[in-house]
């Protein structure tokens, strides 16, 4: 192990905690997850992808959720096969273009709060795209409050924020950035789901 750098341990343990999940079962419940981990198992050339770490630590904080001990997980996707493939794919698509292992937990909370039908199906790809296109400390200060208004300047264009305003006389207009319904209802789930809710 000597002179390994962070990221090579990071694939090491992963590759074994992704062999380990695996065979725990109840990841093969989820169409395309379970595919993309057969897939996964049997291709050396991924091992030394991001790509595994990201589904390792995004299957980690799953399970930190509790979600996956639940009997509506199985259940919810035993019962809605089209649109458990979508979110799936939904879900793998994501992780692949996160660029911080930080969003993984992020994304798990959203994803245990779709299952345990918080959020709609729409809402919750909405939430993927949001939370793939972010820089991860403006995600995390979004959510957790932790922000000034320039923040909101800088969210302007996703669907966190929406802009307000109007003429306020004739020549003078005033805009704002304000949080988007869309934005509450992230925020909300996400800082309830670290709640315990």
């Amino acid at each position: 192990m000597k002179n390994k750098n962070l990221i090579e341990v990071v694939l090491d343990n992963s590759e074994v905690a992704l062999d380990q999940l695996v065979e725990s079962g109840w990841v093969k419940d989820i169409p395309v997850v379970g595919s993309a981990f057969k897939l996964m198992s049997a291709s050396k050339e991924l091992k030394n992808s991001m790509f595994n770490a990201k589904v390792s630590k995004f299957i980690e904080s799953l399970e930190e959720t509790g979600v996956t001990d639940r009997t509506d997980f199985i259940s919810f996707f035993a019962k809605n096969s089209e649109e458990s493939v979508r979110v799936g794919q939904s879900v793998m698509l994501t992780i692949d273009n996160m660029n911080d292992l930080e969003k993984c937990s992020i994304l798990s909370r959203w994803f245990a709060a779709y299952i345990l039908e918080k959020i709609s199906q729409q809402e919750f790809r909405r939430g993927c795209d949001v939370i793939a296109k972010l820089f991860a400390d403006d995600l995390a200060d979004f959510i957790n409050d932790d922000y000034s208004y320039p923040l909101l300047e800088l969210l302007i264009g996703t669907d966190l924020v929406k802009v307000e305003g109007g003429l306020i006389d004739d020549d003078v207009s005033s805009i704002e950035a304000v949080i988007s319904d869309f934005g509450r209802t992230f925020k909300v789930v996400l800082n309830s789901s670290l709640q315990g809710s």
